[in-house]
Protein backbone atom coordinates (compact mmCIF):
# COMPACT_ATOMS: atom_id res chain seq x y z
CA UNK A 1 0.00 0.00 0.00
CA UNK A 2 2.73 2.30 0.94
CA UNK A 3 4.67 1.66 -2.61
CA UNK A 4 1.66 2.07 -4.21
CA UNK A 5 0.81 5.47 -2.79
CA UNK A 6 4.05 6.55 -3.23
CA UNK A 7 3.97 5.99 -7.07
CA UNK A 8 1.14 7.43 -7.45
CA UNK A 9 2.03 10.79 -5.56
CA UNK A 10 5.58 10.74 -7.31
CA UNK A 11 4.93 12.54 -10.59
CA UNK A 12 2.35 14.84 -8.71
CA UNK A 13 3.17 18.67 -8.83
CA UNK A 14 4.83 20.07 -6.35
CA UNK A 15 5.45 24.21 -5.62
CA UNK A 16 8.78 23.44 -4.36
CA UNK A 17 9.29 21.88 -7.98
CA UNK A 18 8.54 25.19 -9.50
CA UNK A 19 11.55 26.75 -7.75
CA UNK A 20 14.34 23.77 -8.86
CA UNK A 21 15.61 25.91 -11.49
CA UNK A 22 16.46 28.88 -9.28
CA UNK A 23 18.15 27.06 -6.57
CA UNK A 24 20.79 25.67 -9.12
CA UNK A 25 21.04 28.70 -10.65
CA UNK A 26 21.71 30.26 -6.98
CA UNK A 27 24.60 27.58 -6.14
CA UNK A 28 26.53 29.48 -9.49
CA UNK A 29 25.21 32.98 -7.83
CA UNK A 30 26.90 32.25 -4.52
CA UNK A 31 30.32 30.85 -6.29
CA UNK A 32 30.78 33.53 -8.00
CA UNK A 33 30.04 36.22 -5.08
CA UNK A 34 31.96 33.86 -3.02
CA UNK A 35 35.25 34.70 -5.21
CA UNK A 36 34.53 37.98 -6.08
CA UNK A 37 34.11 38.99 -1.88
CA UNK A 38 37.33 37.08 -1.80
CA UNK A 39 35.59 34.66 0.95
CA UNK A 40 36.80 31.62 -1.15
CA UNK A 41 39.58 30.84 -3.63
CA UNK A 42 38.95 30.09 -7.12
CA UNK A 43 38.84 26.34 -6.13
CA UNK A 44 36.85 26.89 -3.30
CA UNK A 45 34.55 28.79 -5.37
CA UNK A 46 34.38 26.21 -8.74
CA UNK A 47 34.04 23.34 -6.26
CA UNK A 48 31.13 25.16 -4.47
CA UNK A 49 29.31 25.97 -7.98
CA UNK A 50 29.95 22.05 -8.59
CA UNK A 51 26.47 21.92 -6.25
CA UNK A 52 24.77 23.01 -9.66
CA UNK A 53 24.90 19.67 -10.88
CA UNK A 54 23.44 17.87 -7.72
CA UNK A 55 19.77 16.60 -8.71
CA UNK A 56 17.12 17.73 -6.56
CA UNK A 57 13.92 15.63 -5.42
CA UNK A 58 13.49 12.56 -3.01
CA UNK A 59 14.49 9.01 -4.65
CA UNK A 60 17.44 10.38 -7.20
CA UNK A 61 19.64 7.71 -5.50
CA UNK A 62 23.82 8.35 -5.67
CA UNK A 63 24.94 8.24 -8.90
CA UNK A 64 28.90 9.77 -9.84
CA UNK A 65 27.64 13.34 -10.32
CA UNK A 66 26.01 13.76 -6.86
CA UNK A 67 28.86 12.24 -5.10
CA UNK A 68 31.13 14.48 -7.39
CA UNK A 69 28.84 17.65 -6.33
CA UNK A 70 28.51 16.88 -2.90
CA UNK A 71 32.52 16.17 -2.37
CA UNK A 72 33.17 19.85 -4.17
CA UNK A 73 30.74 21.17 -1.17
CA UNK A 74 33.31 19.72 1.45
CA UNK A 75 36.16 21.05 -0.31
CA UNK A 76 34.65 24.89 -0.36
CA UNK A 77 33.39 24.83 2.99
CA UNK A 78 35.96 22.96 4.61
CA UNK A 79 38.78 25.90 5.29
CA UNK A 80 35.73 28.31 6.26
CA UNK A 81 35.21 25.51 8.89
CA UNK A 82 38.69 25.47 9.56
CA UNK A 83 38.64 29.49 10.08
CA UNK A 84 35.85 29.95 12.17
CA UNK A 85 37.12 26.70 14.59
CA UNK A 86 40.45 28.78 14.58
CA UNK A 87 38.91 31.77 15.45
CA UNK A 88 37.14 30.80 18.42
CA UNK A 89 38.02 30.65 21.88
CA UNK A 90 38.90 27.14 23.12
CA UNK A 91 36.54 25.44 25.13
CA UNK A 92 36.56 25.50 28.81
CA UNK A 93 36.65 21.74 30.25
Amino acid sequence: MATKAVVDSYGAFHVVSSLSGAIMVGWVILSIGTYRSGVLSVVGSISLGLMSALMLGVLKGASFVSVFATTGLCVALLPLVKDVIMAGPMPRV
